[in-house]
């Protein structure tokens, strides 16, 4: 139940069932990996500290994916050197590992470092993954590069056109560039399609911002702060 409401979006039935899972039992790290993730989404980010820092422990100091799992949560709370160490770890032993690497772009755009940033977007990038295309764009956006940005969010687009992430990307970057109507009507259908994680309604929120609709970029983000209130 946890991993088919994970996968169809709905997090809070999905935290309920994780979170049931391991009462039932706690050593499954691989389940506990899972819940430390969506508890990161919907930014609890204490709690996704907590049960990823288990998680680890029970898979082992090796286990790459455990150690960017919980890199990912510290570089969310803002505690950057922590998973900067646990990051280069990983690269060390693999240098083209698509996880570490995304990471590492996520770890220096949260320093303020987005130019730097794209190289590691730039090599994370999966074909057939939209959301790696649009973490590209988002980080060429904050560098300034607009070029960079409107392809990466176009290719997010041709992989999956109804994405309300990618939608609400480049409706932000026509938006922007003053194409006002055009982007507002992607960020309209964004919000028609009703985002499931907060930081995804954050993106929506900028886009309205660059759009001049202040409403409804406040709608949006109590709607992220809905979303990241809601108990497990």
């Amino acid at each position: 139940l946890a991993s088919m409401a994970y996968r169809y979006g709905s997090l809070t039935l999905a935290a309920d069932a994780f979170a049931r899972t391991l009462e039932l039992d706690a050593d499954r790290p691989g389940v506990r990996q899972n819940y430390g993730k969506l508890l990161r989404e919907l930014e609890r980010y204490d709690e996704s500290e907590r049960q990823l820092r288990i998680a680890l422990e029970q898979a082992g100091d090796d286990d790459a994916r455990a150690r960017i799992n919980l890199a990912e949560t510290l570089i969310a709370a803002g505690k950057t050197d922590e998973a900067g160490r646990s990051i280069d770890v990983v690269l060390a032993k693999d240098p083209r590992h698509p996880e570490a690497l995304a990471a590492k772009g996520r770890l220096l755009l949260r320093e303020g470092r987005s130019a730097d940033s794209l190289t590691y977007f730039e090599q994370a990038k999966a074909p057939s993954d939209p959301e790696s295309f649009i973490e590209l764009a988002e980080a060429a956006l904050a560098a300034g590069d607009r070029a960079k940005a409107q392809s990466a969010a176009n290719e997010a687009l041709r992989l999956n056109p109804s994405h309300p992430w990618a939608l609400a990307v480049a409706g932000r970057i026509l938006a922007t560039d003053g194409q006002l109507a055009a982007g507002r009507q992607y960020l309209a259908r964004a919000f028609a399609a009703g985002p499931r994680r907060p930081a995804v309604w954050r993106s929506l929120a900028a886009g309205f911002d660059a759009a001049g609709d202040a409403v409804s970029a406040a709608r949006c983000r109590r709607q992220a702060d809905a979303l990241s209130r809601t108990g497990p």
